[in-house]
């Protein structure tokens, strides 16, 4: 099955759709749904145990990303990463328009 894609520039280019579902997978994912990670602090459930790490940290109140520059922790390293551009000036992200840059 062959398909047409147009980008944001007008062109076109042909692509080939391919089912990516392979059966032998099937058992393996379906025992992974309806597991459960329970918080032992709240009521909070994920299917995902780092999603329940992460979420702990709200009870423990753990900040292991500390700005060795000021005074500021994060609990997560995203949070940090964002912070820390207002030291370095980092500007990675720039709009295709008009090209301004952005720190998040």
């Amino acid at each position: 099955m062959e398909g047409l894609l147009q980008n944001n520039l007008g062109s076109t280019s042909t692509f080939l759709r391919v089912c990516v579902i392979n059966p032998a997978n099937m058992d393996a994912e379906k025992s992974q749904q309806g597991r459960h990670h329970r918080c032992n602090f709240c009521d909070y459930e994920t299917e995902k145990p780092s999603r329940l790490k992460e979420h702990i940290k709200v009870h423990t109140g753990e900040r292991p990303y500390a700005c060795h520059l000021c005074p500021k922790s994060y609990k997560q390293k995203c949070a940090f990463d964002v912070h820390f551009r207002t030291h370095t000036g980092e500007r990675p992200y720039k709009c295709h328009i008009c090209s301004q840059s952005f720190r998040r």
